[in-house]
């Protein structure tokens, strides 16, 4: 249920994609969910009021987040959860 996101790439690799110049808010999960990419831009987004993680990158390569808002996002009570702004590559990269 944590990857749940309002714009979600998994297992993108072959073409160069970008997500620039959004608003994302008043989700329930993630607003930018990157999983085992690469050639992905990031870039003059605003993120807030997001109830576990703005923008999360994990397992990926060739990724650029660059002048991004990320803000308000609400800090929840459920355990093992992980809350934050940007995670990026650890905390839910297999291997």
């Amino acid at each position: 249920m944590e990857n749940l996101a309002a714009l979600r790439f998994e297992g993108h690799a072959k073409e160069e994609s970008s997500i620039t110049n959004c608003a994302i808010h008043n989700g329930l999960f993630h607003g930018i969910y990157i999983f085992n990419s690469k050639n992905v831009l990031i870039q003059n987004n605003i993120v807030y009021k997001m109830q576990l993680i703005g923008i999360n990158l994990g397992g990926v390569s060739d990724i650029t987040v660059d002048r991004n808002i990320v803000g308000h996002i609400k800090v929840g009570t459920v355990p093992l959860l992980k809350y934050g702004g940007i995670l990026s590559c650890t905390y839910f990269s297999e291997g």
